[in-house]
Order: structure tokens, then sequence, then C-alpha cells
């Protein structure tokens, strides 16, 4: 991604026209991981948007816990905004995106699509899960493919001794044994199931699916390595080198371990860089470990994210010249650093929501409670920054080394009715029993029975069914 240590000093609009004076009113549901703002006129972020829409925009946030249950009894009702967010894990997905909403086809395919070229802009990797049927039902929120990201608190380190690049597997284990003290109440880390994924990327697993050896479509639950990998984490665990508060903890738990200096390492979203820093001491003791390969000779690797949040999709009763607008909404809604609309989208009303900085535009105490999170609906291609050189220039080195060692899902984008419908029953029962694993409830006997279970109940399907797919 591209890093930026200042803000454009003067922006251009992208737009001559408000690009939804067609419709009068944009309906748009999201999910929502702050407090819900205030509305206008009191929100100038808010009145800022709709001054740029030339149309009442309709914003509904919707707590993330909640989410999937709020847009399903929707779906039922028949009751959805113009813009919704998809919940990332949706049940009969194909099927709800083609019979609920637009199809896009004909507005964003070949050469059509110059006519939103800052959907286009979007990177081709984020739209695999846009397609149902064959056909483009929607439009994703984009994310850097590079995936999750194993933070670390430099200062943990300098106070331990702990080695900050371990080559191989045993060395990966004596930094966690190094930077573990239950006894003074410091742990490695907090995030056990993403330590056990990473444990089996360093052996050599897999992303979801992926090939055996002699070319089958298999699950990474089914490699060797996903095995093995569990029996460590089990062994890890037990040797107290993992935060006991983690087995219930929340993503903010997880985090609030870490700026408080409880655990010293935290596996979460890239993103979340502008989350930490700023609740951490000093923004400098930030920085990333990544992890060797099991028996050395390099990185481990990284598994490849989607390349998207969610996606987003249109509402099915827009059609002609209010169905085009919405889509030029998006892609309103998806214009870049260096246009007047960006800066707008994130920084709201100048003066009343963010004030002028040296390095670029910084929220006000108004700007920060009126905050939309419009990157929900859809954004721009992700960007490092604007921040200190210092912290761009440690970001943009990690994305550039894990890029080197992603691990694809050849099944990334689909979708069979197997995988739709009984795969995700089957996946969170073998599941609670790897829980069972890494706290000593069950053991890895058990987990080779549940395995089995799970073939017979939809694995085995699911892999036919999407090795035909991608045969065909």
């Amino acid at each position: 991604m591209a890093g930026y240590y200042t803000y454009p000093a003067d922006p251009s609009p992208a737009y001559d026209e408000p690009p939804a004076t067609t419709l009068g009113t944009v309906a748009m549901m999201y999910p929502s991981f702050r407090p819900a703002p205030p509305t206008p006129p009191q929100n100038t972020f808010w009145a800022q948007l709709q001054d740029d829409l030339g149309a009442e925009a309709k914003l509904q946030g919707i707590a993330s816990g909640d989410y999937t249950a709020k847009f399903q009894a929707q779906v039922a009702s028949d009751d959805l905004p113009d813009l919704v967010a998809l919940p990332p894990t949706l049940p009969d997905r194909e099927r709800v995106l083609t019979s609920v909403f637009a199809d896009l086809t004909p507005l964003l395919s070949g050469d059509a699509a110059d006519e939103f070229p800052f959907l286009a802009n979007i990177p081709s990797y984020s739209w695999g899960s846009s397609v149902a049927e064959g056909t483009l039902r929607a439009v994703p929120q984009h994310r850097s493919p590079t995936g999750g990201s194993l933070f670390k608190r430099t200062d943990r380190f300098d106070d331990t001794g702990a080695n900050p690049e371990p080559s191989n597997l045993d060395e990966f284990v004596e930094t966690l044994a190094a930077l573990s003290n239950p006894d003074d109440n410091r742990w490695a880390l907090s995030t056990v199931p993403q330590l056990h994924n990473q444990l089996a990327a360093m052996m050599g697993g897999l992303n979801q699916w992926g090939h055996s050896d002699d070319g089958t479509l298999i699950s990474a639950y089914q490699h060797p390595a996903y095995r093995e990998a569990l029996e460590l984490t089990a062994d890890l665990v037990s040797r107290g080198y993992t935060h006991p508060g983690g087995t219930t903890a929340t993503t903010a738990d997880n985090r609030g371990f870490f700026t408080s200096g409880a655990t010293a390492l935290l596996f979460d979203g890239y993103a979340a860089w502008e989350i930490l820093a700023p609740d951490l001491p000093q923004r400098s003791l930030l920085g990333f470990l990544v992890p060797p390969k099991a028996d050395g000779g390099g990185d481990s690797g990284q598994i490849r994210g989607s390349g998207r949040h969610s996606v987003v999709a249109v509402n099915k009763n827009l059609s002609g010249d209010k169905l085009r607008a919405a889509v030029d909404v998006l892609n309103f809604l998806a214009a870049p650093i260096g246009t007047l609309e960006h800066q707008h989208r994130k920084y709201g009303k100048p003066s009343s929501d963010s004030v002028r900085t040296d390095t670029g535009w910084e929220l006000t105490d108004a700007g920060e409670r009126n905050l939309l999170e419009l990157q929900y609906i859809v954004d721009s291609p992700t960007i490092l920054g604007p921040g200190p050189k210092e912290e761009v220039d440690v970001q943009h080195a990690w994305h550039a080394r894990v890029s080197k060692t992603l691990i694809a899902n050849p099944a990334l984008g689909i979708t069979t009715e197997t995988v739709q419908k009984r795969l995700p029953a089957a996946n969170r029962e073998l599941l609670d029993i790897v829980t069972g694993v890494y706290y000593g409830r069950n053991t890895i006997a058990e987990f080779d029975t549940a395995l089995q279970r799970w073939e017979d109940k939809a694995g085995a399907k699911a892999a036919e069914e999407l090795q035909t797919a991608m045969d065909g």
C-alpha cells in the first residue's frame, strides 16, 4: 500500500455536481464499532456529507454484535435501505445477493466501469465475494491482502531480552517463554486461536483450503500442520504463556491486555496500528514480529486476507437512473486521497470537526464524537498514514516483507450449496473441540474423532463441490 507522511495540502473536488440529487434521500446500513454519533444539524460531519451528496443521508450504524440479526430481520421484512453492508459471515449468501439486491453487472463490468473510476480503482483481488451466480451483486470494502499482524511491544522485548527476530520454531517458543512471567501478571499473548493458526502456517499449513501432495483439495483442518500446531498450542497454554483472560476475551479486551502491558504480543488486523499506538505509553513502542518457518530458512508463510472487510449491495427496488445514482454514491465514497471528497469523508467539516496541522488534518473533540464510519459502506483503496515518518516506514516495511510469502486460498470467493448450508455448523462443532483442546477440556484424540465427523457431515462434500466449481 502507498504510505503518506502528510495529507495533500490542497485537495481538489472530484465531482462537479453532487451524485445523489436524483435520489433525494439515500439510506445506508452498516455495522458500527463506535458509540452512535449525534444527528444533523448538531453533527456537522453528517451535515457536510449531505451537502456533498446533494441528498439527505439516512445512516443506520448498527452495533457490530447485533448486525447479523438486524440484517436478517430486515431481509425477512423486505425493509432494507438503499445501500446495505452484508455481514461478513452470512448463511445462504449467494441466494440473498441474487434475490434481494440489484444486479450491478451492466454498470460495473467492462468499459461501463469507466463511468465509476473510483470503484474501478479498487483492486481486482477484492471483488471475488461480490459475485453471485455469475453476476456482480456488490462492491467490496477494500483491505490489504496481507491479512493479520503480530504486533509487539518493543519495551517488553527490551526489558526481558526476548529475541525480536526468532529464526525457527524453537526460537519462537523461546521468545514466548522469555516474555511470560505469570507471577508478575505478564504473558506473551492472549489471542490463542490466532496463535494456533500462526503456528500451523509456520509448519506449512493452508489458508482455509488448499491441495495435498496428490492434488486433492483439502481443508486447512485436514492438513497435518493443523493437528501438530494444535498440540503445541495446548502445550504453550499449559506452560502459562497465554493470558488466562484470553478464554473469553473480546477484541477490545485483547487490545487492552496489550496496551496495558499485560501481554507483549497481539494478533490483530494490520489497520489496528492507529487504534493501538495512541494507547501505549509512547507510540514508538509499537512494532511487528514476523514469525519464521518452523524449520528455519526464512519467514513463515503469511495467511493472505480476502482483500475486503465485507461487501455493500444495492437494494433491488432501485432501478434505472436511481440505481445508477446509488452506484455513483458508492463511487463518491471511494474517492481517493487527494480529493476533497476524501478529506470530508475522513475529517468532516473543516474547523468544526477537524483542524489543519503541519502534516494533515486532526479531528477535534467534536469531530471524534461526530465521526461517521463510512468505511463500512465502501472506501478507497487503503493507505498507510498520513502519520509520522518513522511509523509509516515501519508499517510499509512490514507489508512489503510479508507480501512476499502470502498463502493463497484457492477457493476464495467460491461458494456451493454445502459450503453455504452445511459447512458453517460443522465448522462450529469442530472448533468447539479445538477450543477444548487448547484449554485441556478435550484431548487430541477427540479432535481426530471430531475431524472425521466434520468430514462426514460436510467437509468431504464441500471439498468435492469446490473442486468441481474450480474446474468448471
